[in-house]
């Protein structure tokens, strides 16, 4: 597995499980992974909706014929021109809401959404997959930090300060209420 991260939790992704770590803040971190895996990288998850040019300049510049195209995921919405100008063969990008996993219909933005049945299955699929590989400690969490400078919905906002001025690294800041 490949990981993108600040120099000081290289470490801490390495023990979870990362077989190598890239800084994400380093001008040439898609082309040292694409060198790394020779140009053959097929998959690339963004987990923070913000990485689509590293992924894009990380995976693979070709299609072949066994594997098709490599594929880009990500938790929010991104323009495709953002691939384009840097790798146009990338297939995506592929976001999920996270609302779609229930397989009920929500409102959202004035539109009412109906979950797409093929979303609420591969959810399923996965939650039982990720279920497997934490029981088995294959999967890791971070370690939460509960009630960091707070708890209600003081110690929320004081969080959520924290992240604007990303101060929060390595952890999950979880607040009771």
């Amino acid at each position: 597995m490949i990981a993108t991260a600040s120099p000081h939790n290289f470490d801490l992704l390495k023990s979870i499980g990362a077989d190598h770590v890239f800084d994400y803040k380093s001008p040439t971190v898609g082309a040292d992974i694409r060198a790394l895996t020779e140009n053959k990288l097929k998959y690339a998850w963004d987990c923070t909706g913000y990485g689509a040019a590293i992924c894009a300049a990380a995976l693979s510049s070709t299609a072949d014929d066994a594997e098709g195209k490599p594929k880009y995921g990500t938790i929010i919405p991104v323009k495709r021109e953002v691939i384009d100008e840097i790798n146009p063969v990338v297939d995506g990008p592929y976001f999920t809401l996270g609302y779609d996993v229930w397989g009920i219909a929500y409102p959202r933005l004035g539109t009412t959404y109906v979950p797409d049945q093929t979303e609420v299955d591969h959810a399923r699929k996965f939650w039982n997959i990720t279920q497997e590989l934490l029981e088995s400690g294959k999967l890791v969490p971070l370690k939460p930090e509960v009630n960091r400078l707070g708890s209600g919905l003081e110690g929320v906002l004081k969080g959520l300060e924290e992240l604007r001025n990303d101060r929060v690294s390595g952890t999950k800041l979880v607040y009771t209420l």
